[in-house]
């Protein structure tokens, strides 16, 4: 028998999560130091903790808060090598009818979670004021593959040029909560339209594509 929540929105992310905790994470051990003097990009330009759940965790606090007839009609589905400081900030947001955390899925396992969301959840890391994010995490490239809305927390990075040039990014700041928690009203509310409001460029991202990016390797070597 169908329920109220077998049609609610359903975001999810499969992957690891590190734990936040503002004023307390993030301070710098001798070694900590000391590998500065090998890495080429140096920890101190960047918070490795932001990649968490913190962010989002306050944003549906919020949202519930504010949109209370629609709480429960969002889904958060959280699996992987979850820190369990996650847990506990959902446990003390009150936010465990909305948020679900799992340990480890195969691969194969976790592809298939993914391909039966709505949309996906990506925390991108942040760097500290005056620098930019380099990385760009493989999730990127997986999640384009999947096509889904990605509901993204990061700043000003290549990363977040990417989703949002393939169609599919919704990017705030860590500090919009107010933000994220209209964007989580608008996705439960879209959600039958969602496929047309987000259309994936997929001409853009087929350059992403493995074989792709295989080929246009081989003419570099072939030019060289």
């Amino acid at each position: 028998m169908a329920t109220d929540r077998d049609h609610s929105l359903r975001i999810g992310f499969g992957g690891t999560l590190f734990r936040h905790r503002p004023g307390i994470d993030g301070r710098r051990t001798a070694i900590d130091r000391m590998k500065d003097w090998f890495w080429a990009y140096k920890p101190d330009y960047f918070i490795p903790t932001s990649r968490c759940g913190l962010y989002l965790f306050q944003a549906i606090r919020h949202f519930k808060e504010k949109y209370p007839e629609l709480a429960d009609q969002l889904q958060v589905e959280l699996w992987g090598n979850i820190d369990p400081e996650n847990q506990r900030q959902v446990n003390a947001f009150g936010i465990q009818d909305i948020v679900t955390i799992e340990g480890y899925r195969e691969r194969g396992a976790s592809r298939a979670k993914l391909d039966a969301c709505d949309a996906l959840f990506l925390p991108l890391e942040l760097a500290k004021e005056g620098y930019k994010p380099l990385l760009i995490p493989g999730k990127v490239f997986e999640y384009l593959q999947v096509g889904k809305p990605v509901l993204t927390i990061g700043q000003d990075s290549d990363a977040v040029d990417i989703l949002q040039r393939s169609g599919i990014g919704i990017v705030h700041r860590p500090d919009d909560t107010e933000g994220i928690a209209d964007s989580l009203r608008m996705l439960i509310l879209q959600k039958q339209t969602l496929h047309q409001t987000f259309v994936p460029d997929q001409t853009y991202i087929a350059q992403f594509d493995f074989k792709n990016l295989s080929q246009q390797l081989d003419q570099i070597f072939e030019a060289l």
